[in-house]
């Protein structure tokens, strides 16, 4: 696989570079990409990514995805609803599970999660806090509109999110402290601005830091905490060192993080992992696995990917936030902080700084919709960008369609939804590098919480 850095971004047809404003040198800047809003571009990079690489990458297949939006009767959005299907032509026994975000969507995946393709799906979808599902759906995925999106109502709807617990899943190798010094300096304010903030919503902190086999240690974890003093303490305690090549034990790390206390029914779960290396190739398997337990578990993954992080780190990173409703990030070079970053294969992204970034990730979660960031914190665009989708060079943003619902079908309990727009909202995404900007993470999950409504590199 060949090293992209700006030549390959030609061929996703990066049509223009808007410069909105001059990068403010205040902080880290960082982009990133929704991949399930931008499907088709995906699918089109998993290809290329997939194909004559000597140690193969995993090449789940997700070509056969549908959305599943979950509302109540009033049409508000369902959150951290569990969704059960299977095949319904299918044996017995053999299921797949998931839950909504806050936006009260999720994806299925029936070839890659039930192992075929399957003509007939049978869906129950459960209220967070019941243990018999509220409605049945079985459905012809051939008679699916192409959008393949559909409606379920529930009879009653989840207030927003009231909880959120946060892992933060850092590689402390050598090569991941560019940043540290910088962050150093700036860890008094970010903390005094976390502790004046009194959020709406429980807070719960986690941490696990993973190095590889051979250095001092390979992974530890530390449970979750409402105290973010006892959080700060111990990030400040984690150093850099170790690595020497470029694969690192993350397999091993998101195991030990599905391994938290995760708290369930109507809470917000988001699981960022900071790195800038893949697994080693014998890890492909079990890291893919962990992806599969953090959908059955409502983990969001946000990946947030460092300085010289190479193709395979991408693609999986990608692949785990797309899996599991999350979104790809990645630090670049307008801080000028650090080595040098490079920017993913995508067809358009806008860069602010990782601040307003994180702060907006977490206020999508908390909401239930994307947030946007405000034109004057955009410091450029690329491509033909429009609130998380990526356009054709001059096309104007379409109109919206009904999302088809399900057939009816004898013996099912379905009320089909109000008309839901084709371009999916989904909440939200990313992450820091390094273990100061964690606390740069926490600081923005903490202004977000205030503000939300609620009624390879190698080693050195």
């Amino acid at each position: 696989m060949t090293n992209r850095r700006a030549p390959k971004a030609l061929g996703f047809c990066l049509a223009m570079i808007v410069l909105a404003s001059p990068a403010a040198g205040a902080g880290l800047t960082a982009g990133d990409v929704d991949d399930n809003l931008n499907f088709e571009a995906f699918q089109a990079y998993a290809a290329g990514a997939t194909e004559g690489v000597l140690n193969k990458l995993p090449d789940p297949d997700l070509s056969d995805r549908v959305t599943l939006r979950v509302r109540s009767a009033d049409g508000a959005p369902v959150s951290w609803a569990r969704v059960v299907y299977r095949d319904a032509d299918g044996p017995a026994g053999s299921s797949a599970m998931a839950f909504t975000g806050s936006d009260g969507v999720v994806r299925l995946f029936p070839a890659y999660e039930l192992g075929g393709a399957a003509e007939r799906l049978a869906v129950d979808v459960y209220h967070p806090t019941a243990q018999q599902p509220g409605t049945s759906v079985e459905l012809a995925t051939a008679d699916l509109a192409e959008s393949r999106v559909f409606d379920v109502v529930l009879a009653t709807g989840t207030p927003a999110p009231a909880a959120l617990d946060l892992a933060i899943v850092l590689d402390t190798t050598g090569s991941m402290g560019d940043e540290f010094e910088y962050l150093a300096d700036e860890l008094e304010g970010i903390v005094g601005s976390v502790r004046e903030q009194q959020p709406d919503v429980h807070m719960r902190f986690a941490l696990v830091v993973y190095r590889d086999h051979g250095d001092a240690y390979v992974v530890r974890s530390y449970p979750f905490t409402d105290s973010l003093e006892g959080m700060q303490a111990t990030l400040a305690a984690q150093d850099s060192r170790g690595g020497g090549d470029t694969p690192e034990a993350v397999e091993e790390a998101l195991e030990a993080a599905m391994q938290l206390d995760w708290r369930g029914g109507n809470t917000a779960k988001l699981l960022w992992l900071v790195a800038d290396a893949p697994p080693h190739a014998s890890g492909y398997d079990r890291t893919m696995e962990a992806y599969r337990d953090a959908r059955e578990r409502g983990v969001h993954i946000y990946p947030v990917s460092g300085s010289g992080v190479g193709d395979a780190a991408e693609y999986l990173f990608r692949v785990g936030a797309l899996l599991t409703q999350g979104r790809y990030a990645f630090l670049t070079d307008d801080s000028g902080i650090g080595e040098s970053h490079v920017e993913p294969a995508v067809p358009c992204f806008q860069v602010v700084e990782l601040s307003d970034l994180l702060t907006r990730i977490v206020e999508g979660e908390l909401a239930g919709h994307r947030v946007e960031a405000a034109p004057e914190s955009v410091i450029r665009t690329v491509g033909n960008f429009h609130k998380g989708v990526c356009l054709a060079p001059g096309e104007e943003p379409g109109g919206e369609e009904p999302a088809p619902a399900p057939p009816e079908l004898p013996g099912t309990a379905r009320t089909s939804g109000p008309p839901s727009a084709t371009g999916e909202t989904s909440a939200a995404s990313t992450p820091g590098l390094g273990a100061p900007i964690l606390l740069l993470a926490l600081a923005g999950v903490a202004v977000a919480a205030s503000r939300v409504r609620r009624p390879g590199k190698p080693r050195s």
